[in-house]
């Protein structure tokens, strides 16, 4: 698997978050993620990244999970987020046009459709996909803010641990209403 991280650190590096700018410098994949922020200052504009956080690792697949979120002007919280799960495989493409993503977030579920945004090979060997959409920003809140995340992408079932929680609301203290 380290062989995996390493080369979807190139892929994110390369763009492969469909659609999602590439912030200045891109993390290494980790089971806790990173938050990273970048400004233009031409347009006042600033793009709030949560990037690489490995959820699952096993059965082939390696799931990432990175959300990015914008402001203009002052920090204030977005109407929606993008959030885009990355799926590393050896062997084959596992997705092809939607799946489900639902959440229990402190006893409240969530459900999400996800959309295949693209799919890519790296070396002519790994089979990357991302899979997501845009989701309102209050529905986000809910899972970071939460004290226990269980989740279920597709067939994948995950827990987000503490550290993990705690980089999700890293993510929401960049926006002026969620510095509490």
């Amino acid at each position: 698997m380290k062989i995996l991280t390493r080369v979807l650190a190139l892929c994110i590096l390369a763009g492969a978050l469909a659609g999602v700018a590439s912030a200045q410098s891109d993390p290494e994949p980790s089971k806790a993620g990173t938050v990273v922020v970048s400004h233009d200052r031409f347009e006042e504009k600033a793009n709030v990244y949560l990037r690489s956080m490995i959820v699952s690792e096993g059965n082939g697949v390696q799931l990432l999970l990175n959300v990015h979120g914008e402001y203009s002007g002052s920090p204030n919280a977005p109407a929606q987020v993008n959030l885009v799960f990355m799926a590393i495989t050896l062997t084959e493409y596992r997705y092809s046009g939607s799946c489900v993503l639902n959440a229990i977030a402190d006893g409240e579920h969530l459900r999400f459709e996800l959309a295949v945004l693209k799919s890519g090979e790296i070396y002519g060997a790994l089979k990357v996909q991302a899979i997501g959409r845009r989701i309102d920003y209050s529905d986000f809140r809910k899972i970071a803010r939460a004290k226990k995340v269980e989740m279920r992408f597709d067939q994948i079932e995950f827990a987000l641990t503490e550290v993990q929680l705690a980089t999700c609301r890293d993510f929401l203290k960049r926006f002026w209403d969620d510095k509490d």
